[in-house]
């Protein structure tokens, strides 16, 4: 009997190992885009749940389709990696065997719980929070900031009243509202949350399966009373302010669709300046905004063409802006920097694992910066041979800099720095190639340790 083995992250099949990154192909995203308009849904989490289940479970199917297997065999498999494989086996008639008895209840009783800890942790934060501000503004600008990163992309912009759905923030956008309001909104978000996870639970199993349905009821059982609760702050943010012009850095998550849908609701003018790269293939729901800044000219064509627009603008001065960070490197020679991304660390261990002894051979430091999301502790292990820099500024002026599909690539450019992106899975080539931000010359791409390194030497030069 031909069995496919999963253990942990790994595929076993024939005695041949591949990964999950190792399925991603062109045939894959060429698919995805022919049916990404199947899935569009009532839902927040629409583009989502299609990053990170929809197309994660084509490249299985596809992959997987390919061989002749009669059974899969369990050994302790990666927590993500197990419902797209049991929805799998369960679509094709394939036995499993293993520990997957009791999944789905699990994964559900996890999210009702989670649901209820939410709430209260919401709950006692709201109690924190003084009323202090006003929510209608007296600029013709707005703008509700979530995230650091979407801070920091804005933070070039004048004349807006910025707001932060922060907690801690001194102009957080709680401030602006009552203890007894706040409260009784959470309440709701709570009670409201039920029917919405229900919504998200039948969602994906329709699309992909039971399993990937229980696994996001825990997922979003996290998530979901917030997300309620910020719906309900936005409308009553933009209904304060109609008519006014509203910037975001969020362009097509849960909390991106809700700002959208508020902002029509209340005649508000948006315009979206992305913390991140635009993906190159089809969501869903379009990237959100009634003007969408690109990160490069290229990507405003190409976009524009995708989805029969002409919303997406590239403007030089914005993107300058947005990349910059006007530092001033005064070092003789350029640091050789890598930055790591938060997902498939173990892809970022492999790059670091593959450089340390090509650097060492020519006395050459390797200096890492991390991803805010990353854990500093992962990378103990590496402590001999790398040093790790904190400040990112100085890490993207005037250096060599090393990524795999980042924004940090286009960063590198706008600051003087020479830009790389290496590229040793399939996943990572293939994404690399869906992002037309990143097809700039200025930016190098290579699939190998060795040709990365002779163009580092090149640049040391």
């Amino acid at each position: 009997m031909n069995s496919l083995f999963i253990q942990g992250n790994k595929f076993k099949y024939n005695n041949t190992i591949y990964e999950l990154d190792d399925m991603f192909s062109d045939h894959v995203f060429e698919e995805c885009n022919e049916i990404a308009e199947k899935y569009v849904g009532e839902i927040w989490v629409v583009n989502e749940v299609f990053l990170n289940r929809v197309q994660p479970y084509k490249a299985i199917e596809i992959f997987l389709s390919g061989l002749d297997i009669e059974s899969i065999e369990l050994e302790n498999p990666d927590n993500n990696l197990l419902p797209l494989v049991l929805d799998f086996a369960k679509n094709k008639g394939i036995t499993v065997k293993g520990s997957s008895n009791f999944y789905k209840v699990k994964n559900v009783f996890y999210g009702q719980i989670n649901l209820i800890l939410t709430s209260i942790y919401l709950i006692l934060k709201m109690l924190k929070i003084p009323h202090k501000s006003e929510v209608s503004s007296n600029k013709e600008k707005i703008s509700l900031i979530r995230t650091p990163a979407s801070k920091k992309k804005l933070s070039f912009l004048n004349d807006i009243d910025f707001r932060y759905e922060d907690f801690n923030d001194k102009n957080s956008i709680y401030n602006c509202f009552s203890k007894h309001k706040r409260i009784y909104w959470v309440t709701k978000s709570w009670i409201t949350s039920y029917k919405e996870m229900k919504n998200y639970s039948k969602y994906i199993q329709n699309i992909i399966g039971p399993f990937s349905s229980a696994n996001a009821y825990k997922y979003y059982g996290k998530r979901v009373v917030h997300t309620i609760l910020y719906s309900i702050v936005i409308d009553v943010f933009l209904a304060n302010n109609e008519g006014k012009k509203f910037y975001t850095g969020n362009n097509l998550d849960r909390f991106a669709l809700i700002e959208e849908a508020a902002a029509k609701k209340h005649n508000i003018h948006t315009l979206c300046i992305p913390h991140g790269l635009e993906y190159g293939f089809k969501l869903p729901y379009c990237f959100i905004g009634d003007e969408f800044y690109t990160t490069s000219f290229n990507a405003s064509l190409y976009l524009n063409q995708l989805y029969d627009t002409n919303k997406f603008i590239y403007r030089q001065d914005i993107a300058k802006n947005m990349f910059s960070v006007n530092y001033e490197n005064k070092k003789s020679e350029r640091d050789i920097v890598f930055f790591t991304e938060p997902r498939e660390v173990e892809v970022n261990f492999k790059i670091i694992e593959g450089l340390i002894p090509l650097l060492n051979s020519k006395n050459l430091q390797l200096f890492v910066k991390l991803h805010p999301k990353d854990k500093k502790s992962d990378y103990d292990k590496y402590s001999k041979d790398i040093q790790l820099v904190e400040d990112f500024n100085s890490s993207i002026s005037k250096n060599i800099c090393i990524s795999r599909k980042s924004t940090i690539l286009l960063e590198a450019v706008y600051n003087n720095s020479d830009a790389a992106a290496i590229l040793i899975n399939n996943k990572d080539k293939v994404i690399f190639n869906t992002f037309p931000s990143l097809q700039d010359k200025s930016i190098k791409a290579f699939n190998s340790m060795d040709k990365l390194f002779e163009w580092i030497l090149e640049k040391k030069k």
